[in-house]
């Protein structure tokens, strides 16, 4: 650790960050984007913006899981990718905590 530098990020997603605190109604997975008429529904989930299997059309606008128009399309993900890309990083951990779950990266699997 005396030759390494350690670099944290705590949370990606500031605007679900702030509705799960306000609303008391923990699971709100996606930014404050207007993608819908539906404000409650509105958003981009931030876990489907980045490149990584990214497919258009996947979800619609007001499904809990739109990944977007495109990938990096957040300022979140762009923010994420910008650090990413300006750093010569040898290794990178992501824990992600969503109810009693720790998932991994990546939450995908090919369709046959």
């Amino acid at each position: 650790v005396e030759n390494r530098e350690l670099w944290f990020v705590p949370f990606v997603n500031p605007d679900g960050y702030i509705a799960n605190q306000k609303s008391g109604r923990p699971g709100v997975r996606k930014n404050g984007r207007p993608t819908c008429a539906n404000k409650i529904n509105s958003g981009v989930d931030i876990n489907r913006n980045f490149a990584v299997a990214w497919k258009a059309g996947t979800f619609p606008a007001c499904d809990e899981e739109y990944q977007g128009k495109e990938p990096f399309s957040e300022p979140e993900t762009k923010a994420l990718k910008e650090l990413c890309d300006r750093n010569a990083f040898k290794a990178a951990m992501n824990f992600h905590a969503f109810g009693s779950m720790l998932t991994h990266p990546y939450n995908w699997a090919p369709t046959a």
